[in-house]
Formats: structure tokens, sequence, C-alpha cells
């Protein structure tokens, strides 16, 4: 029992209730090869809050979507993503776009609702 009293405790973590609720998978309708491997399918795992934080500052700073900003949704390597037909890709990126539309709207209201700082309407 001394090993337990002495050990740390172990810090809780925040799990979702029903986590398999957050992944779709879709089928491929054209696999795709890429470095020996054949891919069939892609699972996207709905992001957390921190994930979309993480993006969306990515996305601020230009630096666009890429293989390790998109791991933590997407278990194909960004190459694959990029090459999925476009009969395949859309609806991965129609689902993927709506984890961002809430934000992305708010983000437009705030700078609609905010004076353009190359407003010169009231200048001399």
């Amino acid at each position: 029992m001394d090993n337990q009293e002495n050990a740390p405790a172990e810090k809780p973590k925040a799990r979702f209730v029903d986590a398999a609720k957050r992944v779709t998978t879709f089928a491929l309708k054209w696999p795709i090869e890429f470095d020996g491997k054949i891919y069939e399918k892609v699972t996207i795992t709905r992001p957390t809050k921190l994930q979309i934080d993480a993006l969306m500052a990515s996305s601020a700073e230009g630096k666009g979507f890429d293989s390790e900003s998109l791991s933590p949704i997407m278990d194909v390597p960004y190459e694959v993503y990029e090459a999925l037909d476009d009969e395949d890709g859309d609806p991965i990126d129609t689902l993927v776009g709506s984890f961002f539309e809430r934000r992305v709207a708010a983000l437009r209201a705030l700078s609609e609702a905010s004076p353009s700082s190359s407003d010169t309407s009231g200048s001399a």
C-alpha cells in the first residue's frame, strides 16, 4: 500500500461521453495509393475547441492547412487529402468546413461591425 499512498494522483482527463458519434468515415469511390499504401477510406474526427483554435490561428497566420494542422482530425496524410477525386473530396470538405462555420460567421460579423482601418470617408 505504500506505493499507492506515495504515488502522485493521476490528473483527471476530460473525455467525450460518446466519442464514437464524433467520428465520420467516408468510403472513397476513387481510392488513392500513397507511399506504398492504398487508402480506401478517410476518417474525420470532429475537432475540439483547442484544435479549432489552432487551425484558425494557422489560417490567420497565412499558413493554411497541412499534414500537421489536419492530423488531429483526419486519418490520412495531407498528400492523400490533396489528391482526392473531387467526388470524394467534396463531402469531406463540406464536413470539415462545417466545423468552422460558426467561427467564420462570428469573425465576419465582427469585422463588418468594426470600422475599416482603410476607411477614409471621414477625411477631408
